[in-house]
């Protein structure tokens, strides 16, 4: 059973510090508890370098002091449990989560260019590859204030050939407890009319639950026109102002662990717009997501 948690992931970079804001402002909408988790890394310079138990200490105390600093401005207003380990950083993270069972976890992503500053091949996209649980990440430009701002839409490009319940059963508790529109798209990459109906109608089946479980739902196709569909995608979120993007990573479970789809990671690389990530469960094994919520029997 899912814990009502956030596990947000820093690092004390400006794009950690953006996303605690973010994370404040949704643990205070969830009544959640915040759990902040630093990770020191075992080849981190220092870790060698102090290698002794005591001195192992003395940082642990220093790292803690600086974790204590960056959230004690927020302390009166949301619950939040810092936390210090040592060890891989998405080991750490994946490893929390599993103990937690937190609702999401909350990652900042760098601007910098440079291919080991890009979320993908970094750190995130580790956790994002592991782990169960949905995950939500923000750019260090995506300021909190422009997203309360921003119009109170989920984007959620359906691929209606696959299974698609999982990702409208999380769209529809995200939407319900953030008052959120969903509105529900799909690419149409191909000149065929056959094609274009048949997305049309599973679309409009996907509307009516989502509208039944009382969240208001619109509908678009998007026509690339020799556009990738990850650019099709972005830009359509551009243009509608959009709050998030709401994407599966990966949609053969026995294939997550390995790679992350090449749409949603080009979604995940270069969306200006913050991105939530979900895996999908075997069906074999209880859901995670099906523990979060189960609207009108549909899974």
């Amino acid at each position: 059973m899912l814990t009502n948690k956030i596990l947000l992931a820093t690092d004390f970079q400006e794009e950690s510090k953006n996303a605690l804001k973010f994370a404040v402002y949704f643990a205070k909408k969830m009544s959640a508890e915040l759990v902040l988790l630093h990770v020191i890394p075992e080849d981190n310079m220092l870790f060698r370098l102090f290698s002794s138990e005591e001195k192992k200490q003395q940082m642990l105390q220093s790292v803690s002091k600086l974790m204590d600093e960056m959230v004690e401005s927020f302390r009166e207003s949301v619950k939040i449990s810092p936390l210090v380990k040592f060890g891989k950083v998405y080991a750490e993270v994946e490893k929390l989560a599993e103990e937690l069972e937190p609702l999401f976890i909350l990652l900042g992503k760098s601007e910098a260019d440079s291919v080991k500053k890009k979320l993908l091949g970094s750190n995130a996209h580790h956790v994002i590859r592991v782990t169960d649980y949905p995950v939500m990440t923000v750019r260090n430009k995506n300021l909190l204030e422009d997203y309360q701002r921003a119009d109170n839409e989920i984007i959620l490009p359906l691929d209606l050939t696959k299974e698609i319940h999982e990702q409208l059963s999380f769209a529809i508790e995200f939407g319900k407890k953030f008052e959120k529109i969903i509105k529900l798209v799909t690419v149409l990459d191909a000149n065929s009319v056959a094609l274009e109906l048949k997305l049309l109608t599973r679309m409009n089946e996907a509307q009516k639950i989502v509208s039944q479980a009382g969240l208001e739902c619109t509908t678009h196709m998007i026509k690339t026109e020799n556009k990738r569909i990850s650019e099709a995608i972005i830009d359509y979120a551009v243009e509608e102002s959009a709050n998030m993007i709401m994407i599966m990573t990966q949609q053969e479970r026995n294939f997550m662990r390995l790679s992350i789809g090449h749409t949603a990671r080009e979604i995940l690389e270069n969306s200006p717009v913050a991105v939530v990530s979900l895996t999908p469960w075997d069906k074999a094994e209880e859901s995670v997501i099906g523990n979060f919520v189960n609207p009108l029997g549909i899974l």
